[in-house]
């Protein structure tokens, strides 16, 4: 993809249980495609994490971009 720079905000964590929980939070990335040029990329995110026998996985996220379509 490019990705040069990525710079991820924690906004909030909600636990789920006892063993769930949902982090939801912003992005910034700086992408380089190859053979194009750069732009910055900016949104929000959210991911389950669930435990798994005393360790915290990444379950699931949805990213969304905040930019409009190209």
């Amino acid at each position: 993809m490019g990705v040069k720079e990525a710079n991820i905000e924690t906004v909030e964590v909600t636990p789920m249980g006892d063993s769930a929980a949902c982090e939801v939070g912003t992005y910034v990335l700086k992408i380089q495609p190859e053979g194009a040029s750069s732009f910055t990329d900016k949104g929000k995110y959210l991911m389950m994490w669930k435990l798994d026998d005393g360790v915290w996985k990444w379950d699931l996220d949805a990213w969304n971009s905040s930019l409009p379509p190209a």
